[in-house]
């Protein structure tokens, strides 16, 4: 799953990453109208894959899950259509977000969420 990033941030302002990126993007996006290959030179040994156990994906989408690694992951990741706040979420997973689900918040009061 790529959208879990961990990032060190005193380490990211050490490295000079922002100015990095910008002046990569200011740069390659000239020459060739990607600010991917700018992310792409930015990120080059910067990156580490995160043990599997930190995250569990496929919440929204696989009724198979092992609930051991669901409660001892550090991040729950509810891709697919069956999303928790959905009335089609799958129903064994949806306690995991509920608990951190914040009642008094102004828009999840407002919005049809299925609690």
């Amino acid at each position: 799953m790529s959208g879990l990033n961990v990032i060190d941030l005193v380490r990211w302002r050490d490295l000079h990453i922002s100015e990095t990126y910008w002046k990569l993007v200011k740069e390659v996006t000239v020459k060739e109208g990607s600010a991917l290959l700018a992310s792409l030179l930015t990120f080059q040994d910067q990156i580490y894959v995160l043990d599997s156990r930190w995250v569990v994906s496929g919440l929204g989408h696989d009724y198979g899950l092992d609930i051991k690694g669901i409660t001892k992951a550090a991040v729950l990741h509810y891709n697919g259509n069956m999303k928790p706040w959905l009335d089609l979420g799958i129903p064994k997973y949806k306690a995991y977000w509920k608990k951190f689900l914040n009642h008094d918040d102004q828009y999840i009061s407002e919005c049809n969420v299925n609690r």
